[in-house]
């Protein structure tokens, strides 16, 4: 993994300029992330990471990986991962999306029969674990094609084994959208896992 500074980061060609809001002071930093990379950056305080996803959720084409997946209780996984394209008014492409995520599920790891998998999509989110729920947000999220997916603090209450899983969704994101970049927000603390091929930034006014 290697490391960058921020003002290296400042100083890139990429494709994709998203202003950030960095540090107690809410001083902006200017980050270009260039496409198909992954990058992570380290937030000192959850207040700071708050005003980051915050910055990012205004933007075009971002999606957000919450810790939660981001799903809604009282809708079952189903209805969860049509949601944003019934958001979208393209209703008429349900059961295209639907085939779409059960693929994107079984590349996931979710080893279930045909009928075991239909069954588990109709129930409630709320009794699954934190990996599943993360996993089913993936996939939600990969079904909306973002120019860039921002994993939020995802490896927070995981195994190394479940983490590796997670390092598995960014292969799967490069496999099916070559040109799209991810970026893992975190904490900075130790215990993270290494991320190949990863730009690292940090906030340089601590």
């Amino acid at each position: 993994m290697s490391a960058v500074s921020s003002e290296s980061l400042r100083r890139g060609t990429g494709e994709l300029p998203l202003p950030l809001p960095w540090g107690e002071a809410g001083n902006r930093l200017g980050i270009e992330l260039d496409r198909g990379a992954t990058y992570r950056l380290l937030c000192h305080t959850a207040r700071q990471k708050q005003q980051i996803l915050e910055t990012l959720a205004r933007q075009d084409g971002v999606a957000i990986l919450s810790q939660n997946g981001g799903l809604l209780n009282h809708l079952s996984l189903r209805e969860n991962l049509l949601l944003p394209s019934a958001y979208h008014g393209a209703e008429e492409l349900q059961d295209e999306v639907a085939q779409e995520a059960t693929d994107l599920l079984r590349e996931c790891g979710v080893g279930r029969s045909p009928e075991a998998l239909a069954a588990w999509l109709q129930t409630s989110p709320s009794g699954m674990g934190k990996l599943e729920r993360r996993l089913t947000g993936f996939v939600r999220a990969l079904l909306s094609r973002p120019t860039l997916l921002v994993f939020d603090h995802v490896f927070e209450g995981l195994t190394r084994a479940e983490g590796e899983r997670v390092q598995d969704w960014r292969r799967l994101l490069q496999q099916h959208l070559p040109l799209r970049t991810a970026l893992f927000v975190d904490l900075d603390f130790n215990g993270l896992p290494n991320l190949d091929n990863c730009h690292v930034a940090t906030d340089s006014s601590h």
